[in-house]
């Protein structure tokens, strides 16, 4: 048998026992080499369902937080589990890898998988290997069958909605002719769930030929749709999908308005012709400025949350300003309240 490491050994030991292990030990499945690789596969029936469930969405939260951590290899033991649950936490622990073996089990899960959530589950995580086809950054065997497997998921035939709009989300990128026309029949489905999902798809296919939809969803009275609009225009570069932009700083809904902040905040500035400064920052500027109308304040007795706009604004800074007041803030009407500076900082990510 081949030699494994003593501190793996350990941890499997201690999986097998229904031993939860700590953080720091579950980076000893970061980077394993193809006999550690196969010793935590021989192990991994032995390990309690909820084990392997919990082991997968612990590993990919630590993969969020340190990009030195690649726990590919134990998102491919789960990716063969038999339980569903698994299965899907095992796609979700390997969201950003472009490892072409996970590439492909992906598209057989997507085309065959018998729990809808996982095959659901499987179309997202092909996102990035559609968007790795588009840029020509993977083997084009690889690409094709991601994107082939999408295609037949995408389709009106698809008996999940879920799925379909899933699948058609994670085309968006693909600049194909097939892939509007996908893009616009679930838009115009009647089911909620796919005319979001075809927004998303609109904002990731960065063209601007959608922003007269998106421009007419602004006024929707669902917020989640005018969040999928906001988000889908920090994805098109256009001038026009600034000014757009800006209109949502305005919204009733807060998260809609941190949306409409992040997407500005992602675009560089647009020069016009005139050279006047770019919108996206003329537009935070607006955000900064406590006009009359439309300022952010807590609920709380004392307004405890404000930016002046002295200086260019950063996104950031009107981030830490926003999110500080999670899950109090929210935009209000008041013309004559006295705005005064952040006295907190804003929490760090929720898990």
């Amino acid at each position: 048998m081949a030699n494994i490491p003593e501190a793996l050994s350990a941890l499997l030991d201690s999986l097998k026992a229904g031993t939860t292990p700590a953080a720091a030990q579950l980076t000893v499945f970061s980077d394993l080499d193809r006999d550690a690789a196969a010793a935590l596969r021989a192990a991994w029936p032995s390990i309690s369902s909820e084990l392997r469930r919990s082991t997968l969405v612990r590993a990919r939260e630590l993969s969020d937080d340190s990009v030195d951590l690649n726990f590919t290899e134990l998102g491919r033991a789960g990716l063969d589990d038999p339980e569903a649950e698994v299965r899907r936490a095992a796609i979700e622990s390997l969201w950003e890898g472009e490892d072409r073996r996970v590439g492909q089990r992906l598209a057989t899960l997507l085309r065959s998988d018998p729990d809808d959530s996982v095959r659901a589950a499987a179309a997202s995580g092909l996102a990035v290997f559609a968007a790795a086809s588009e840029n020509e950054t993977i083997d084009r065997v690889t690409g094709d069958e991601a994107v082939d497997a999408l295609r037949a998921a995408a389709a009106e035939d698809e008996p999940s909605l879920d799925v379909r709009g899933r699948a058609v989300e994670s085309l968006g990128i693909r600049s194909l002719p097939w892939v509007e026309t996908l893009i616009s029949d679930a838009y115009y489905h009647e089911d909620r769930g796919l005319r979001l999902a075809a927004i998303r798809a609109m904002g990731h296919s960065g063209g601007g030929g959608w922003l007269e939809i998106l421009e007419e969803e602004v006024q929707s009275d669902d917020p989640e749709f005018r969040f999928a609009v906001a988000t889908a225009l920090g994805e098109i570069e256009s001038e026009q999908g600034v000014e757009v932009l800006s209109d949502l700083l305005a919204d009733e809904d807060t998260e809609v308005v941190l949306a409409s902040v992040m997407a500005l905040g992602d675009k560089p500035s647009i020069e016009s012709e005139s050279g006047r400064s770019g919108s996206s920052v003329r537009n935070l500027r607006r955000l900064s400025s406590p006009a009359p109308g439309t300022i952010f304040a807590s609920r709380a007795s004392t307004p405890s949350a404000a930016i002046t706009a002295s200086s260019t604004p950063s996104p950031s800074h009107f981030m830490s300003a926003i999110t500080a007041q999670r899950p109090a803030a929210h935009v209000v009407s008041a013309e004559n309240v006295q705005v005064q500076p952040l006295t907190r900082s804003a929490p760090g990510p929720q898990g």
